[in-house]
């Protein structure tokens, strides 16, 4: 064991004087390098380069790293104008770490170097004089971090006076000043920075820093003005149509080994003018957001707040984006998310595939709103087939064309290749048809899903499966569908149902372009109150007038409803009906209308129907009938515009007993011609009675019918009693002067017809007599107690 000591000892000793023998000649050698000039210049010419020249060099060692210093160096290459100068360059090599690798590993280097040439030829291949920068095309692209970084310097600091780039591709050079490079390692990390200032065709200037090891590295890049079309010609990068602009902004790179993970900066862009597709005008772009890149297992997902965005001088207000990326060559899928965004902004980005008239209602404020969690996604080898999702909220626009004007409505939307999905709704919304209807239409409620999709002919199917919508007028729901080709007026199948609805306020939703003016004002006068508890509104065939489609036979449009408490007026003169429960049909150009039960003044159980065939030569035809009192009937017959001008005749007939049955048949012309207002009225006796003492009048068990019209009255086979005697009346008028002809005949009490007489003259009257009596009732104003015979 001593002996084992004493040769370990010995062999280290011999170790230890070797190894300074071996220090000590390499000192002495670095200290005297200069005397090697001539062989480094050999080895340099036979194995680097010809034409590598310095005026001189000197070392040392540093612990046992040696140390070279080159003074005042120029190389000149072969066929290049320009030798390379190097003012001075120190070149610290790492001696244990070069014994490992059996190569020179550089520890430090700091140079100042007068100017550095780079160009790229015509194939795009970058050259610093005779080398080569890069792998080129037909050599391997192998890049293997961690072997690099043990021959990368431990410290470098270089300074570059000029920097010329020379684009033979793009025929252009460009000459950057104070280019600068720090490397420094520290505690196992490399902390690098490079500088310059760039010439005006390219921007101001550029930062890079980094920290670099072999698991995790950050880069941090800062440019100032970086003109994005020439950087982009320079380096062959895709700017997706942007033509011209400047580029503010920092980004900071995150690597893992040598893969990016992630990438998140602050960018502005200034000056931009965006031609993405080559037959759209190009678009002033102004552009300020935040970013973030993360790298997933298989894509890119890249958020963005943008805070301004300007296209075209128009403002964008900022919003907030998420875009999904496919990774690999392979892969062309590309998902985005922007969480809200006003559609004041759509002209900016899209105006120039919506319609004129869109963009002009946004521009001019008539149309606004706010678009949220829009979800898009698209494969760039099927364009066609984007998908776009999304959510729009307090929508309001004007009416414009054929889209009517709303306030509040929300829409959730999907819109997939040449189909879409929305489901609208909304509260307190108003849709304004433009002068279709007298003002907008107000709903406490909206809701509705509809379809819409396109075939490759270029046919349109629109379908709403369900809406509902209500207010305090009614409640409505329904479905609709609709298909329309470029050839032919679009055809549509309506189906609608309400319920609750108040009919005092149909002239909300009368469509007052297709109605004559006549119609609508009798409309308005007539219906007067009312409700609908029901009703069933269906519309088949091609969008048009509803005269054409009469005309043409091209479709069918009916309201069909229920009323009840029916409130209507019909006509100046003749009093309300009120009360009135029944059914009204509007079909196509026409209207009907049957009351069972209606109530006439005090009459209770009146009968009211009325048709008009058309609205666009409107007449109304209509007829009531009613069962009730003669002494009722006789009051309300003299308030109508035909029974006035009995008015004083009937006013000395009093008593009025029994019932008649009354039928009022009224022509009603509502379209403003020369047609003028006809009216019948039928009246049935049925065992009435009647007095008037100042005529000796005494009538009982009156029968038969009685009819007037607007200028004439007429009955015929009336029977009655006078004083019980039989008796039968005949009542005509005489025209051109319209006097009254009332003849009596029948065997009467000869005393009962000298009532009026005194009667110390017919005391002794006695027995019956044949008597025809013709009483006529002169049209002009005449005593009406003095009827002559």
């Amino acid at each position: 064991m001593e002996l084992l000591k004493r040769i370990s000892l010995g062999l280290f000793v011999v170790a230890v004087v070797l190894l300074a023998i071996v220090m000590g000649g390499l000192r002495l050698a670095i200290s005297n390098i200069e005397y090697f000039k001539p062989e480094i210049e050999y080895l340099l010419a036979r194995d680097v380069s010809k034409g590598i020249v310095f005026t001189g060099v000197s070392g040392e060692v540093n612990r046992f790293n040696p140390i070279i210093r080159i003074e005042n160096v120029s190389i000149n290459l072969p066929d290049r104008s320009q030798p390379l100068f190097i003012d001075r360059l120190t070149v610290e090599f790492d001696f244990w770490a070069s014994l490992r690798e059996e190569a020179p590993v550089v520890l430090e280097v700091s140079g100042r170097l007068e100017k550095l040439e780079l160009t790229r030829d015509e194939s795009g291949r970058w050259w610093t004089h005779e080398l080569e920068i890069g792998t080129g095309k037909n050599r391997a692209k192998t890049f293997d971090l961690i072997e690099t970084l043990a021959f990368v310097p431990r410290y470098l600091k270089l300074d570059l006076r000029r920097l010329i780039i020379r684009d033979e591709k793009n025929p252009a050079t460009y000459q950057l000043e104070r280019v600068s490079a720090h490397i420094n390692y520290k505690q196992g990390q490399f902390f690098t920075k490079l500088s310059a200032a760039l010439p005006d065709e390219l921007g101001q200037g550029i930062l890079v820093k980094s920290v670099v090891d072999p698991d995790r590295s950050v880069f941090y890049i800062n440019v100032s003005n970086l003109q994005l079309p020439a950087i982009a010609g320079l380096f062959d990068l895709n700017t997706w149509g942007l033509t011209n602009g400047a580029l503010d902004g920092e980004a900071w790179i995150n690597m893992s080994a040598a893969r990016v993970v992630a990438v998140n900066g602050d960018m502005v862009l200034k000056q931009g003018l965006l031609q993405p597709f080559a037959d759209k005008m190009p678009l002033a772009v102004d552009y300020h957001a935040r970013f973030n890149a993360i790298h997933r297992k298989s894509s890119w997902r890249v958020t963005s707040n943008v805070d301004r965005l300007s296209i075209d001088n128009q403002n964008v207000l900022g919003f907030r984006t998420q875009l999904e990326v496919a990774d690999g060559p392979e892969q062309s899928q590309i998902s985005a998310w922007v969480n809200r965004f006003q559609i004041s902004g759509l002209p900016a980005i899209a105006g120039q595939w919506l319609p004129a008239n869109v963009n002009q209602q946004i521009a001019q404020g008539k149309l606004q709103g706010l678009l949220r969690d829009l979800v898009f996604s698209i494969d760039l080898e099927r364009p066609e087939e984007f998908k776009i999702a999304g959510q729009a909220v307090q929508v309001n626009n004007e009416a414009f064309g054929n889209i009517p004007g709303a306030t509040n409505l929300n829409a959730d939307f999907l819109l997939a290749g040449k189909r879409l999905g929305v489901n609208v709704y909304g509260e307190r919304v108003s849709l304004d048809f433009a002068d279709f209807f007298r003002a907008p239409l107000e709903f406490d409620v909206l809701e509705l899903n509809a379809n819409a999709s396109r075939n490759d002919s270029g046919e349109i199917s629109f379908s709403i499966n369900d809406f509902q919508a209500n207010n305090q007028d009614a409640r409505v729901s329904g479905r609709v569908w609709m298909e329309s080709d470029e050839h032919e007026r679009p055809f549509m199948y309506l189906r609608a149902k309400f319920t609750d609805a108040d009919a005092s306020s149909a002239g909300k939703y009368m469509p007052i372009k297709l109605l004559p003016e006549k119609t609508l004002e009798w409309l308005d006068r007539g219906i007067k109150g009312g409700f609908s508890p029901a009703g069933d509104l269906q519309f088949h065939g091609r969008l048009s007038g509803f005269k054409k489609l009469q005309q043409e036979k091209s479709g069918e449009f009916f309201v069909d409803f229920n009323v009840e408490q029916a409130d209507v007026f019909f006509a100046p003169g003749w009093l309300h009906a009120r009360n009135g429960t029944g059914r009204v049909l509007f079909h196509n150009t026409g209207l009907e209308f049957d009351l069972d039960r209606v109530s006439y003044e005090n009459l209770d159980n009146a009968r009211a129907r009325g048709s008009i065939a058309d609205f666009g030569k409107a007449v109304l035809e209509l007829e009531i009938k009613a069962e009730s009192p003669a002494a009722d009937a006789m009051r309300i017959w003299i308030d109508t515009p035909v029974g006035q001008r009995y008015r004083e005749v009937i006013s000395n007939l009093h008593d009025v007993e029994g019932d008649v049955s009354s039928d009022i048949e009224i022509s009603l012309p509502l379209h403003g011609g020369e047609e003028k207002q006809q009216v019948r009225v039928l009246v049935d006796f049925n065992n009435a009675s009647v007095q008037a003492q100042n005529w000796g009048l005494d009538l009982s068990r009156i029968k038969g019918q009685l009819q007037v019209t607007e200028d004439t009255i007429v009955a015929r086979d009336v029977s009655a009693r006078f004083f019980g005697d039989s008796v039968d009346i005949e009542v005509r008028s005489v025209k051109p002067g319209g006097d009254t002809v009332v003849n009596v005949a029948g065997i009467l009490e000869s005393s009962n017809l000298l009532k009026r007489l005194p009667e110390n003259m017919t005391r002794h009257i006695h027995g019956k007599s044949d008597w025809q009596v013709k009483l006529n009732i002169a049209a002009e104003s005449a005593p009406d107690e003095q009827p002559y015979l």
